[in-house]
């Protein structure tokens, strides 16, 4: 089954580049996934504006015209974490709770509950703004933690830490890019090289390999390619294919 190329970002759905994978192929997953839901009947004046201007609002909402439902979005999340549990041993699933994806987060929590070893936190230097009156504004993301083999034990089987609590204040800065307004114009839903780190380097050993299936700009592939382990990337829009082998060949994204 095994016919990829490691260390290679790879332009297709990343349900493509995990059918050429065998059973328990990758040590450890770290990826974000879209934020293409919407459960509103039309577009808001502010997202298309932002279209109309080359901005996009979330990792593939304006590269390509598919908008999920709630539904169809659950849907194919499901897809994505079983194909992953397959082929990976442990799974970093970075997400933020928003007023369209929340019921469709909520639900996969549900439905892999069995698999999920720990939610961790992480707060944000830039609040979301409140969407209206008496509503929370945003200032957390959540890292879910699926682990297929031990999700009952609180022990990680890789770790590289002495302490290491489950919540984490990093800076979501999105300056450590050398060419930032190159990247944040067409995808300003990136995390933090330090963020990857923090997270291949206290639960991967050297020469292990690490997948995002939702590369984005390649942030996860140039953490571990820092840090001497071996990645692999999916990513189905050509511009962000792009910039990542432009960073990981140059390897321009600087530890903040």
């Amino acid at each position: 089954m095994n016919s990829l190329e490691i260390n290679k970002i790879y332009n297709e759905d990343c349900l493509e580049t995990m059918k050429k994978m065998p059973n328990d192929f990758v040590d450890l997953v770290l990826t974000s996934p879209p934020f293409n839901i919407s459960t509103a009947n039309n577009e808001s004046d502010r997202t298309k504006s932002a279209r109309e201007k080359g901005f996009y609002h979330s990792k593939y909402g304006g590269l390509f015209n598919e908008t999920y439902s709630e539904n169809e979005y659950l849907e194919f999340q499901t897809k994505v974490i079983n194909e992953l549990l397959r082929t990976s041993k442990i799974i970093f699933y970075e997400i933020q709770l928003m007023k369209d994806n929340r019921f469709a987060i909520y639900n996969l929590i549900y439905k892999f509950k069995d698999y999920l070893k720990e939610i961790i936190s992480m707060s944000k230097d830039i609040t979301q703004p409140m969407s209206a009156k008496g509503v929370l504004a945003r200032q957390s993301k959540l890292i879910l933690v699926f682990d297929k083999y031990n999700s009952k034990s609180m022990q990680y089987e890789i770790n590289n830490f002495n302490h290491l609590t489950n919540h984490w204040n990093i800076e979501a800065n999105r300056k450590h890019f050398n060419y930032s307004k190159e990247i944040t114009k067409i995808h300003n839903a990136t995390f933090s090289e330090k963020f990857a780190s923090i997270v291949i380097e206290n639960f991967s050993n050297k020469n292990a390999l690490i997948y995002d299936c939702f590369s984005g700009t390649g942030t996860t592939s140039v953490a571990a390619k820092r840090l001497k382990r071996n990645f692999i990337g999916s990513e189905i829009v050509k511009e962000f294919y792009d910039i990542s082998n432009k960073r990981i060949n140059n390897l321009q994204g600087l530890l903040i």
